[in-house]
């Protein structure tokens, strides 16, 4: 079987589950290195890691 016959539904939606499913962690993995998240998550890991330090010192 290739995926052609599997995306045309011969065996359920399962393959369409899988190649959405990558579709959306390829995205989340370029969403850091291109989106607005590669100047967010790092200013938000600084602020909360140095919360937690300040309360165990």
């Amino acid at each position: 079987m290739n995926f052609s016959f599997l995306m045309a539904g011969a065996i359920s939606h399962n393959p369409t589950d899988i190649l959405i499913g990558l579709l959306i962690i390829f995205a989340g993995a370029n969403a850091g290195k291109f989106g607005l998240d590669y100047f967010v998550l790092p200013y938000l890991r600084k602020k909360c890691l140095s919360k937690s330090v300040k309360k165990e010192s």
